[in-house]
């Protein structure tokens, strides 16, 4: 659940039951297993922050909405992720406005301001590592590339590269 936002998965969950369930014989009702979904994922978000650390559990609960919370489980998911093969050691991560914005199903606008200014400028959790280029005739795009800043004890070390 962590890369993506909860609403997506959701609507994951009952697509899969409407395609797959129902066909399948499941003999829940489909409100009963919207019912149901909702309540998992309700219990995961609580339970979330137990799974953080001290600094991590500190800005998490300093977070203003669920596109925030969203953001933050993201980055946090995909800072942890060892992608050296493709040069992002742990704690650096590649995310492009589009992405995000796919991720927690907003605006590609609503997803910079997230990123840019509150998680970058005003709380300091994110830096950019490489900025991204645009898509240009003849040129591939590359999302810009991020460094999660909080120091965690859940990280090999318990530290991140510097």
């Amino acid at each position: 659940m962590c890369a993506v936002s909860e609403k997506l998965v959701i609507a994951f969950l009952m697509r899969h039951f409407d395609e797959v369930g129902k066909p399948g014989g499941w003999n829940a009702r489909r409100e009963d297993h919207q019912k149901s979904v909702k309540s998992l994922i309700e219990g995961c978000l609580q339970s979330y922050p137990d799974k953080l650390g001290p600094a991590e559990c500190a800005i998490n609960t300093q977070l203003c909405d669920d596109g925030e919370r969203a953001t933050f489980r993201i980055c946090r998911d995909l800072a942890k992720r060892d992608d050296s093969g493709n040069g992002n050691p742990p704690g650096i991560f590649p995310l492009a406005y589009g992405e995000l914005a796919a991720r927690l199903d907003c605006s590609n606008g609503c997803a910079e301001h997230i990123l840019k200014y509150r998680f970058d400028r005003e709380l300091k959790i994110l830096r950019v590592e490489t900025l991204g280029l645009a898509r240009q005739k003849g040129k591939r795009a590359l999302a810009t590339r991020w460094r999660w800043l909080i120091q965690s004890g859940c990280w090999p070390a318990g530290k991140f590269p510097s």
